[in-house]
């Protein structure tokens, strides 16, 4: 025994650890093992420790000791969630999956993050299945990620609103904690990728549920508030991290004036990453909800937001998260706004406006499709910092060709890393088209599961026949590096169709890169070609199928036409980043929506 520790080991390292005096706690934790192998107490703390320390490959292996010493489910719980975070690789969640599985006694939370799993890895029947098995509502709710046809699409949109109509026609109520256990997946979600105006069905899933669920419906009380200075402004998001709503939002957040708001952030989760810690940092105050153990937070969520005052509360993905969803039916603030974090409207009658931009959004139609009050901005609408640059040229994979068997000397590399959401069946025949016009192309894209994978083939092969050879399906999580070193490699990018890029058309611009983009009729198909119009060059906007394929093979082809446009790009996309008109634009909406507010005159 070192002579510095003093008995009892385990109660000391317990103290420390609580104090966040880790080195010293894991010490005596250790010297506790060391006296006892088997005790259990001391593993279990020893690895909640490096939990808190983000050393989660240490604190699995502890994890893993406590399941050989002990029959009970906490370690395999605690196990399976170490793997499943929000920073996940594709064999985390397989790794996940298989120990939630070994839980003998599964909680509703542990069946829910098991539904969550078998979506996440494209396996829906077993979602439904799940849900089916637990007598779930939701059960009709559950979409693929890959449809055979439009015709299926609207199928599976009909049978989802039935399910809504039969849910309000009986009459049935249920507790807040009752309808978040069922309604475990943002269901909503699946149905923007559709080509449809949600508006309706999304304002008639909010009647429903408040119908149901009358415990959604809250309302805070402004009167007693007293107001002067600054308005105090909240953006709350479940992704405040390394994720396309961060990077939208950030930007936005550091830099709206000090002078005139208090801005205060609201994380579901503590920041991890260097994207999520520069929010945290740059927020005048920052709030941490509290953890949800079970789906009893509701109220205790609302009361942590109304302790703020806020002025303006922002939603920054209404749709993404079901715990957001759920938490923006309560009006907290005297004004409550979305944007396009997630980009579709959120039919839920406390949100009052969605600030979009008049680049992204379709002139003769977009009012129609939100239920909320639209404020467009002459902007881009974002401040975007672009994180990536801090990978430059020269640390790029320079090998990427050679490990995905790919060669742009001899081969024309079409590039379509969008996610599995948007393998859109009415977009099969521009793929179609490029193969059987260019036979020199090859067509990347990114699956990331095997599930999804097969059954994109399965549909695809029938239109593709032999081309199907030129068709790369890359089954894995690529890593920032690859996916920017796939860009700089080839020659041309696909937007996808109608559910089109965001964030990732910056980093392509950023780098100088063609993408052919065919614009939708709503905002989440409209963000590619906003940017061109915002950079003055449109030459690669699409209005048919047909069109869309004719540039990609011409710029595909023809070096000298895709350089001169590469160059125009380089040259222009600045004004893609760090907008300041953006940031004065927001500035002027928030002041102008709290002033038609009395009580904030």
């Amino acid at each position: 025994m070192p002579k510095y520790l003093k008995e009892p080991y385990l109660d000391t390292g317990v103290q420390l650890a609580n104090q966040g005096r880790y080195l010293e706690a894991e010490i005596y934790l250790l010297q506790s093992i060391v006296e006892n192998p088997s005790d259990i107490t001391a593993y279990w703390n020893l690895a909640l420790l490096h939990e808190k320390l983000d050393n989660h490959v240490y604190s699995q292996q502890l994890w893993k000791r406590l399941i050989s010493l002990t029959e009970d489910d906490a370690p395999i719980r605690k196990l399976a969630s170490s793997y499943y975070r929000a920073d996940y690789r594709d064999e985390d969640f397989r790794s996940a999956l298989y120990w939630f599985q070994k839980i003998k006694k599964p909680s509703p939370i542990d069946i829910n993050n098991l539904i969550v799993l078998h979506n996440g890895t494209g396996h829906t029947n077993a979602v439904r299945s799940l849900a089916e098995q637990h007598n779930y509502f939701t059960s009709k709710m559950v979409m693929p990620f890959v449809y055979d046809s439009s015709e299926e699409i609207e199928c599976y949109r009909q049978t989802y609103e039935s399910c809504l109509d039969e849910l309000l026609k009986s009459g049935e109520k249920m507790a807040f904690k009752e309808l978040r256990q069922q309604y475990c997946l943002p269901f909503t979600l699946r149905l923007s990728y559709h080509n449809c105006n949600n508006r309706d069905l999304f304002r008639k899933q909010y009647q429903t549920f408040t119908n149901i669920c009358p415990e959604l419906s809250y309302q805070s009380n402004f009167s007693q508030r007293a107001r002067s200075g600054r308005l105090r402004v909240g953006f709350i998001s479940e992704y405040f991290m390394d994720h396309s709503v961060a990077r939208d939002r950030g930007g936005i957040i550091a830099h709206i004036s000090r002078d005139k708001f208090e801005v205060i952030t609201i994380f579901l989760q503590k920041p991890r990453d260097t994207l999520g810690r520069y929010i945290w940092n740059h927020s005048d105050r920052h709030l941490m909800l509290t953890e949800k153990s079970n789906y009893d937070y509701l109220d205790v969520w609302r009361n942590q937001i109304e302790e703020l005052e806020l002025d303006v509360l922002i939603y920054c993905d209404i749709g993404m998260s079901v715990d957001t969803y759920f938490l923006a039916y309560s009006r907290l603030a005297p004004v409550q706004i979305t944007t396009w974090g997630h980009s579709d409207t959120s039919g839920i009658g406390t949100i009052d406006y969605f600030i979009s931009s008049e680049l992204f959004e379709d002139p003769e139609r977009c009012h129609d499709h939100y239920t909320e009050e639209l404020i467009l901005t002459k902007s881009i609408c974002t401040y975007y910092i672009n994180h990536s640059v801090n990978i430059t040229h020269n640390k790029l994979a320079n090998n990427i060709g050679e490990k995905y068997w790919l060669d742009n000397e001899y081969c024309h590399i079409y590039l379509s890393l969008q996610t599995k959401q948007k393998f859109h069946p009415d977009f099969d025949y521009v793929y179609q088209g490029i193969l059987a016009g260019d036979p020199c192309a090859v067509i990347v894209m990114c699956a990331v599961t095997s599930q999804v994978k097969a059954e994109f083939y399965k549909r695809i092969r029938k239109k593709l026949r032999g081309n199907i050879r030129r068709l790369i399906l890359l089954e894995k999580q690529l890593s920032l590096n690859e996916y920017l070193a796939l860009l700089k490699y080839a020659h041309v990018i696909l937007d996808s169709y109608p559910f089109g890029g965001c964030n990732s058309c910056f980093e392509a611009f950023y780098f100088g890169k063609c993408i052919i983009t065919r614009p939708s009729h709503f905002i989440n198909g409209r963000f590619t070609s906003g940017m061109y119009m915002k950079m003055g060059v449109t030459d690669l906007i699409a209005h048919s199928n047909d069109e869309y394929i004719q540039l990609a093979l011409r710029v595909a082809s023809d070096d000298t036409y895709r350089e001169a446009l590469e160059q125009r790009i380089r040259e222009q996309s600045g004004q893609l980043f760090e907008d300041k008109e953006s940031v004065r634009e927001w500035e002027d909406i928030l002041e102008r929506v709290a002033s038609r507010l009395p009580s904030l005159r």
